[in-house]
């Protein structure tokens, strides 16, 4: 069963099912029939935030100043959550090999299983378009009488989308403790995809860099976050969220 609420309570919901946990239903209807495979057993040791994060990378992670153009809209959510906030505040996680264990569909199954508006604004296509990432198939937003209305399950999970070879790839997976919210194409071969959770060191957020080319991933973590910095949080995302809706929106009308 799928739950739906105002966007104006975002910030709730985030602070809830991303930085929280909450007993939300997952819904049935757009998982495939392996998604029970998927344990927190299976995560990789890049996914599990340790209690000593280290120091912060500074100016000299090679990585993030090549890509650091492509991130400036998740800086922004975060700057407003935490005022100053910047990449050089990161610490840098583990690397893991990507896309070996995930779980793969024909593309017009899942295509089918995520048509309509709702699921939109969580698509970022490539600058080629041959692929399209689907930040989390579980979240949507739509409009209901005028007002925005997310909707989501308990579960949390990307899709991959790839046009060539005519697939769908689930990647990863996240849940109660966890959630998938902003991604962004680095180039046609990399991707970024961010998130925030609660894990026993504190709740933060987290960035992912991904490489179609040697199948890698490499994560990095925010500091530890207040209560009321995970409010703000919640009403940056919001605020994005809509913002994206709405731009959605006018491209659609424009055509």
């Amino acid at each position: 069963m799928r739950r739906a609420y105002a966007l104006s309570v975002i910030s709730v919901l985030v602070a809830s099912l991303s930085l929280g946990g909450c007993g939300h239903h997952r819904d049935s209807s757009t998982m495939s029939s392996a998604d029970s495979s998927f344990a927190d057993g299976s995560a990789s040791p890049a996914d599990r935030r340790p209690v000593n994060l280290g120091p912060a990378i500074g100016h000299d992670d090679s990585l993030i100043n090549v890509i650091a153009p492509q991130l400036a809209a998740w800086v922004g959510i975060w700057g407003q959550a935490m005022p100053g906030f910047a990449l050089d505040s990161l610490h840098r996680g583990g690397a893991a090999r990507a896309f070996g264990d995930a779980q793969v569909q024909p593309l017009p199954v899942a295509e089918g299983a995520l048509a309509g508006n709702a699921h939109r604004v969580f698509f970022v296509d490539s600058p080629d378009r041959r692929y399209t990432l689907v930040i989390d198939q579980y979240q949507g937003l739509d409009e209901e009488k005028g007002v925005l209305v997310v909707s989501g399950g308990v579960d949390s999970a990307p899709l991959l989308l790839d046009r060539g070879l005519k697939t769908a790839s689930r990647f990863a997976a996240c849940g109660a403790s966890c959630r998938f919210e902003w991604g962004a194409w680095i180039d046609s071969t990399r991707f970024a995809l961010a998130g925030s959770g609660s894990w026993s060191g504190g709740a933060g957020g987290y960035l992912d860099v991904y490489s179609l080319v040697d199948s890698s991933r490499t994560r990095y973590w925010t500091r530890v976050i207040s209560d009321v910095e995970r409010r703000n949080y919640g009403a940056a995302w919001g605020q994005w969220l809509r913002d994206r809706y709405h731009e959605l929106k006018e491209s659609r009308a424009s055509r």
